[in-house]
């Protein structure tokens, strides 16, 4: 008999594709950029990584964008979690540097990180590689016309003049 898993017991190691038959992974790179000195924006969209991740989607680089805890945060202060610093990745594939630098990432984000399938990619790094493949199938959708509808993507009917 099969046991059924909740949702908290998913996981990548749960998660079954066949993007892995599509591509060679030993080519994909990654950056992981950070703002050089983190400060609260009034405007969410005057925030460089939200910018560069713009520019990213605007150029058609695979990325994503999270929140990461503080470093150095206090455990016993209940302000210490709302503080979160953002991190931009981004993924390519090939031996070259990151192609799109100039024109995706902005001066205030400096290089965090960086490596490739080949050094091996932490749990982390897969988890965040498969929400960038997430927002380009997302994109897609949303240009084919479908909408969202709670987790899943619909696409309208179309009503036309002998519809009733």
């Amino acid at each position: 008999m099969s046991q059924l898993i909740s949702p908290s017991d998913a996981s990548l190691e749960h998660c079954f594709t066949n993007i892995f038959a599509l591509t060679d992974f030993s080519g994909i790179q990654y950056r992981k950029y950070i703002i050089h000195t983190p400060r609260e924006y009034s405007d969410p969209l005057d925030d460089p990584i939200i910018k560069s991740f713009a520019l990213c989607q605007k150029f058609g680089v695979l990325s994503a964008w999270v929140r990461s805890k503080p470093e150095a945060s206090d455990s016993s202060d209940p302000c210490a979690f709302s503080k979160f610093a953002k991190e931009l990745w981004v993924f390519w594939y090939g031996n070259d540097d990151f192609p799109n630098a100039e024109s995706c990432i902005l001066p205030e984000l400096r290089n965090e990180d960086h490596g490739n399938w080949r050094q091996g990619l932490s749990y982390e790094t897969r988890t965040v590689l498969f929400r960038a493949l997430h927002n380009v199938v997302e994109r897609c959708l949303y240009t084919k016309g479908f909408v969202r509808l709670g987790k899943w993507f619909v696409q309208p009917r179309k009503c036309g003049p002998s519809d009733d």
